[in-house]
């Protein structure tokens, strides 16, 4: 397969930009080992519930605003990272993420506790018949 010289160009160009943004990227690799996944699923919690919650919180904390979306939320950089999906806030995701952000001042620990509950039961509810 033969390509044209403009096209080259724009392939070469892209290439550069992808490598610049590539070299950009700032970050660092945290291992929580206080439980997992075996640990919420005792408890009755989706693991993939508990990540989309976070999802939702980590959005809200780097551009001041929740949003519904579906994007792809790459951790593969990660040691054991996969790719996952970034899925609808719900009006329980953002109660919880909303009680967080506010902090204890307008909020109890329980209470935050309890959002964090209804909202992953929603986020459970809805995603867990489509795995």
């Amino acid at each position: 397969m033969s390509f044209s010289p403009s096209a080259l160009a724009t392939i070469k160009l892209t290439l550069f930009h992808a490598d610049d943004l590539a070299k950009s990227w700032n970050f660092a690799e945290y291992t929580y080992g206080k439980f997992g996944s075996t640990f919420l699923k005792s408890n009755g919690f989706s693991p993939d519930a508990v990540l989309q919650q976070m999802f939702q919180l980590a959005y809200r904390r780097l551009h001041s605003k929740s949003v519904s979306q579906y994007c792809v939320a790459a951790t593969m950089a990660f040691k054991a990272g996969r790719n996952d999906r970034v899925r609808s806030n719900t009006i329980e995701c953002k109660a919880f993420v909303d009680a967080v952000m506010e902090g204890e001042a307008k909020h109890n620990l329980k209470e935050v506790s309890e959002r964090s509950e209804r909202a992953l039961m929603k986020t459970r509810n809805i995603y867990e018949p489509l795995n």
